[in-house]
């Protein structure tokens, strides 16, 4: 839930106010609190859970976690191909943006959204596994 409700947004304000106010740090900024903050401890979380429960056991909140996890992933590989693209071409003023750079943004308000709804799945079935063991 740290991730989500701490991480992610901290990550995606860098992003956006240092795009905005021209400040040159905002990519590694972004790329080290994505990386370190948020797909190395979401993913540690994954594996421990299914340890935990010994297996992938197929339930809502697992799946969409899965989703979630392998979409991040795919967003850091988005998030370097764009990397690459400016490095090799600048960032110009004005210039159009490529449109993996849209889909990297896009695809990382869906998965807020999914984050979103998967919380409290897994607060739930946390619940209930303490209730009921």
């Amino acid at each position: 839930m740290t991730v989500w409700m701490v991480f992610v947004p901290l990550a995606v304000g860098v992003a956006a106010y240092g795009r905005h106010f021209d400040k040159p740090w905002w990519a590694k900024a972004h790329m080290l609190i994505m990386g370190f903050g948020v797909a190395i401890p979401m993913t540690a979380a994954a594996i421990l859970g299914i340890v935990a429960t010994k297996g992938f056991l197929p339930r809502a909140h697992l799946i969409l976690g899965t989703i979630i996890i392998l979409g991040a992933w795919f967003q850091i590989g988005l998030g370097i191909v764009n990397h690459i693209i400016f490095r090799i071409h600048g960032r110009a003023k004005g210039a159009k943006r490529p449109v993996q750079n849209a889909i990297h943004v896009w695809l990382g308000r869906l998965l807020g959204i999914l984050a979103m709804i998967n919380i409290p799945l897994g607060i739930y079935r946390g619940t209930l596994a303490m209730r009921y063991g």
